[in-house]
């Protein structure tokens, strides 16, 4: 290696305080008293990763005070569950429906409805482990068969006092609006926690400005680089190498470099664990190399085999997957971390080395030779991530606005019956948060305006049809805001015959595929594919429905990178078309309507259809 190439730092062991009683860590201590005797309702929890803020969670829950935790992909909630031990569930789709089939056999029942085998779940557990979606559609009342009661109702009935939205960060400004939104319509005794070791830098005023300033608790881990006293080590030293060059030009340079030891590689995309992993397995036997990632083991099999110790895999590739949480054996202790798409990305990955150990780890943080570091001194961990936010590469987060939390409230309130709709809309006017009240009431008077076709006549009757449009089109625009995460709606099942020895089986998003991927063929198992693109294509057309205007084909990028865009000029000029100067009533309509659209825009909100060429 060139040592124009590389800058080289060690970095202290950082530890972390305990308690008084030097029974647990301080802030566990503070967060289990917040929960119990605190007098706001939020807390937010900045704690570094390896902390131990999953060993607080699992104080904090009991029969009388349960405990939902929201993370955010179903590996990390098995993970998490698995730690907690038998009084624990995970609550996702697959146990759901696994669980329900048990109960009807139970019970010699024909039918068992789905919020009664949630409930069930729910009363035999003292912590319910979930993911984002599961959590948005019991609000939602996705899972009520027909039943009169709400299901934010049966949580509270089954002692649930503390819901937390654990990593958080990994979410996008809609979805930040969707959980808060959601933390909106629980009942007040029932306290929030959001927690992050990377929380977005408007997360704090943004909350205090929905809650209230003297709602919020921010509790934060102070490290400390002197393991004199009561405290507990975080993460041991680091040897800290930061190269100007690719991942795979690094490793096939330096290939000497990965011949010992235990590797573990997070990188940026499902293409680069490919190539990183066909450059090592030329090198080093292919038993001896996991791969994490959805797209080669969509069970994660691997991660379960290295997590249980049935496999002993010396090198392991992965995807952004492991920087959502998930712990890693403390024997890897050698490290090469692609940057992602900011800096926090890059802090969670390295949140993730020496964790609890006191032996020296070494870690490579590959840039690209376009990324400059200042010159200054860099002797901890913290030093570490203050540098790489100085480098200030990728784009920060958008903010999101009360006025759209209000948005994502009255959609809420629309799944619910009108005894609970009117229970929350009381509380929430005594917020006097007039943003969220905002957002609340331009919902609620689209529904009042076109739930009454006789009034919209009035309104205009000349323009009668291209209202009732706007009407079908708002109906299905609101229907996507209905999914946490946006469903891919062209899944297909491939067949990869890029690996020499053997062929891969999987279902894929065809756009991921279309743009990543050599298609080779069709066959009555859906498509056949081969070897990497030299880099991702862009270049092909899809269908595009639920745009103001109507379905269209569209270059790919054209709606991919600019879908607020398109959806905002076309509504405009749909609603151009209706002449109301003088009529108040339907002004009003359109302004509500602009700025609902204005504040939840985004690619999610279409749908997209891969056109093959003939």
């Amino acid at each position: 290696m060139e040592n124009g190439s590389i800058k080289s730092y060690n970095l202290k062991s950082s530890y972390v305080d305990r308690d008084e009683s030097g029974e647990m860590r301080k802030f566990q201590s503070e967060l289990i008293e917040f929960v119990r005797n605190g007098t706001e309702r939020v807390a937010i929890l900045d704690t570094p990763t390896g902390s131990g803020k999953t060993y607080s969670f699992k104080k904090i829950g009991s029969q009388d005070m349960k405990t939902v935790i929201v993370l955010p992909n179903n590996l990390l909630a098995k993970e998490v569950s698995k730690d907690f031990g038998e009084n624990s569930a995970v609550l996702n789709k697959e146990s759901i429906m696994e669980y329900n089939k048990k109960r009807t056999k139970k019970y010699s029942i024909q039918r068992t409805t789905l919020s009664e085998t949630i409930m069930e779940i729910i009363n035999e557990k003292t912590h319910i482990i979930t993911n984002p979606t599961v959590f948005y559609y019991l609000l939602l009342n996705h899972y009520n068969q027909g039943e009169k009661e709400d299901m934010i109702t049966i949580l509270v009935k089954s002692n649930i006092k503390t819901v937390i939205f654990d990593e958080f960060h990994i979410y996008s400004k809609d979805q930040i609006s969707m959980i808060t939104a959601c933390a909106m319509l629980i009942p007040k005794n029932i306290k929030i926690i959001f927690s992050s070791a990377t929380p977005q830098d408007y997360f704090k005023e943004f909350s205090q400005n929905v809650f209230g300033t003297d709602e919020v608790k921010y509790i934060s881990v102070q490290r400390s680089y002197d393991g004199n006293g009561n405290r507990d080590i975080l993460q041991g030293p680091i040897s800290l190498n930061i190269i100007f060059q690719n991942a795979q030009e690094f490793v096939k340079d330096n290939i000497e470099v990965f011949k010992d030891g235990q590797w573990v590689f997070i990188l940026d995309s499902i293409r680069n664990v490919d190539s990183i992993g066909k450059i090592l397995s030329h090198h080093y036997p292919e038993d001896s190399i996991a791969f994490i990632s959805a797209y080669y083991d969509s069970s994660y099999t691997n991660y379960y085999e290295i997590k249980n110790e049935q496999k002993d895999y010396r090198i392991i590739i992965s995807t952004n997957i492991i920087e959502q949480g998930i712990n890693i054996n403390k024997k890897y202790k050698n490290f090469l971390i692609e940057p992602g798409q900011s800096a926090n990305n890059l802090i969670q990955r390295l949140g993730r080395v020496g964790r609890g150990c006191v032996e020296t780890s070494l870690v490579y943080v590959s840039l690209s030779s376009g990324f400059r570091t200042p010159d200054e001194s860099v002797e901890t961990i913290e030093d570490a991530y203050n540098l790489f936010k100085k480098m200030n590469y990728g784009k920060s987060s958008p903010t999101p606005k009360p006025f759209g939390v209000g948005v994502y409230i009255g959609l809420l309130l629309e799944k619910l019956t009108p005894l609970a709709n009117g229970i929350i809309l009381k509380n929430l006017r005594n917020y006097k948060n007039e943003a969220i009240l905002a957002g609340l009431y331009s919902i609620i008077n689209i529904e009042e305006t076109f739930s009454n076709n006789d009034g919209l006549k009035k309104i205009r009757k000349n323009c009668f049809h291209e209202i009732i449009e706007i009407k079908e089109w708002f109906e299905n625009y609101k229907s996507t805001i209905y999914s946490f995460i946006a469903v891919e709606s062209n899944k297909i099942k491939v067949t990869d015959y890029e690996l020499e020895d053997n062929f891969l089986k999987t279902e894929y998003g065809y756009t991921w595929i279309k743009k990543n991927k050599k298609i080779l063929g069709v066959s009555k198992d859906g498509i056949l594919v081969g070897q990497f693109n030299s880099k991702p294509n862009y270049d092909f057309e899809v269908r595009v429905s639920n745009l103001p205007e109507g379905e269209r084909r569209m270059r790919y990028p054209d709606i991919a990178f600019q879908a607020k865009k398109v959806i905002m000029e076309e509504l405009e000029k749909m609603l151009e078309e209706i002449y109301c100067e003088k009529n108040e009533k339907m002004q009003v309509l359109k302004k509500d309507i602009l700025s609902i659209v204005r504040e939840t825009a985004g690619v999610e909100r279409v749908k997209m259809e891969v056109i093959d060429e003939e």
